[in-house]
C-alpha cells in the first residue's frame, strides 16, 4: 500500500511540476535505429503531416549521421540528436518536393490560459545551404493544423507568436545561435510548430554559397527547444523521508532546458554547491535541508529547499498507537476510493487514491 502511495504521488508531483513544455525538446530519445533519418523516428516530434517526411530530417549518433550528415558536418548543441528541415526553396526540385518543412511537436500538457511563456531554441545554418534567410518561427495552436493539407508550402496565414528579428539573417554554420522570445497562452495550445510561415517575397535572403546551376535553397539543424513558464517558481519538492542508507530523489524531473540554471546547496553551507541540476538523488545520513538556486533565462532569481529525514524506518513522526495519532484507511471495505490519513509532527496528512 504505502509503494502504491507514492507511485500515484510521483505521477501527481511530475504533471504539476512540468517546466518545459516541449516533448523531447533535446531531439534525444527515439525509435529503434534503422539508418534512416526521418522526424517521425524521433519521439514526440513529426513533420506537420505525419504521411510526409520530405523536408524534415532528424540526426542521432545512433542513426550514423552524426556529426557527418549528407550536407553538413555539426555536433548537437547537447547530447547526441537533432533535428533539420528545409526552411526556404527556389529550385527547379522544389516544385516536386515542396518548399518548406515543418518541425510538429505535441506538449507535454496544454498550455495554461493567460499564463506568459519563455521560448527558446537553437539554429544553425546546414553547410549545404546556398544562402541564409531570417523568417524562422515558432507557432502555438490546437488540433486545428490537423485540417492543413498542403503542408510542404509557405503558410502565410498562420503568424507564429515567437520568432525571429525581421532582417537578422542567421548564416553561422558552426556554432549554434539562440532564438528567444515570449508570448501569452490561450489556454488551447496544444502543439508546437517550428519553421518558415512566410513567402518567398517576405522572406530576406543572403547568398552564403553558388551552385552551377544556381540553385536558392536554405536548411537549418534545429536543437534544444523549450517553451517554460515565465514565473516559474524554484521546486525542490516536498519534504520526504529516507531509509538510513538508501537514497531519495529531490526536485523536478531532469531537462535540459532546467538543468543548467539549477543550483543545490545543503544547509548550512550556502557558498558551495553540490550538483547543478533540476533534480537530484541525495543519501543523507541525519536529518538534512537542501536548497535549490533557480537562474532561468526570462525570470528571475528563486530558490526552494525540501527537508529529508533520515531514520530507520522512513516515516517519521508518525504513530501506530490509534486512529487519533496514527494511520487510518477509509471507507474499508472500499470499491473505488481510499483515503490514507497520517499525522505528522506538524499536522494531519490525507492521501485520497
Amino acid at each position: 500500500m504505502i509503494f502504491f502511495i507514492l507511485v500515484i504521488e510521483s505521477q501527481a508531483v511530475k504533471s504539476q511540476n512540468i517546466a518545459n513544455y516541449v516533448t523531447n525538446g533535446s531531439f534525444e530519445e527515439h525509435y529503434p535505429c534503422n539508418g534512416l533519418n526521418m522526424i517521425n523516428l524521433c519521439k514526440g516530434w513529426r513533420s506537420i503531416d505525419s504521411s510526409l517526411y520530405a523536408g524534415v530530417f532528424y540526426f542521432h549518433t545512433c542513426f550514423g549521421n552524426v556529426p557527418n550528415s549528407p550536407g553538413s558536418i555539426q555536433y548537437p548543441k547537447t547530447s547526441e540528436g537533432f533535428g533539420g528541415a528545409t526552411f526556404f526553396c527556389m529550385q527547379p526540385e522544389c516544385v516536386s518536393w515542396g518548399t518548406r518543412g515543418f518541425f510538429r511537436n505535441r506538449l507535454k500538457k496544454n498550455l495554461v490560459s493567460s499564463q506568459k511563456y519563455c521560448v527558446k531554441f537553437y539554429i544553425n545554418l546546414r553547410d549545404i545551404s546556398s544562402i541564409a534567410i531570417d523568417r524562422v518561427g515558432v507557432y502555438f495552436c490546437d488540433n486545428i493544423i490537423d485540417t492543413i493539407t498542403k503542408i510542404n508550402i509557405p503558410l502565410p496565414f498562420i503568424i507564429p507568436q515567437v520568432q525571429n528579428t525581421l532582417g537578422n539573417l542567421i548564416n553561422d554554420t558552426i556554432n549554434w545561435i539562440p532564438l528567444t522570445g515570449t508570448f501569452v497562452a490561450t489556454g488551447n495550445e496544444t502543439n508546437l510548430l517550428l519553421g518558415n510561415f512566410y513567402t518567398d517575397a517576405n522572406t530576406n535572403t543572403l547568398t552564403v554559397k553558388t551552385y552551377t546551376p544556381l540553385n536558392r535553397f536554405c536548411d537549418f539543424n534545429i536543437d534544444d527547444v523549450s517553451c517554460i513558464p515565465l514565473d516559474l517558481p524554484a521546486y525542490a519538492g516536498p519534504d520526504k523521508s529516507c531509509k538510513i542508507g538508501d537514497s531519495v530523489y529531490v526536485g523536478r524531473e531532469r531537462d535540459f532546458a532546467i538543468d543548467p540554471g539549477c543550483t543545490w546547496f545543503q544547509l548550512p553551507n550556502m557558498s558551495v554547491p553540490i550538483a547543478t541540476a533540476s533534480g537530484i538523488w541525495v543519501k543523507p545520513t541525519v536529518t538534512t535541508t537542501y536548497v535549490v538556486k533557480q537562474v532561468l533565462d526570462c525570470s528571475a532569481l528563486k530558490y526552494d529547499t525540501v527537508v529529508v529525514y533520515a531514520d530507520l524506518v522512513g516515516l517519521p513522526g508518525v504513530s501506530s498507537s490509534g486512529v487519533e495519532n496514527g494511520i487510518r484507511f477509509f471507507p474499508n471495505p472500499a470499491t473505488n476510493k481510499i483515503t490514507f490519513e497520517y499525522k505528522d509532527e506538524l499536522q494531519l496528512q490525507t492521501i485520497n487514491i
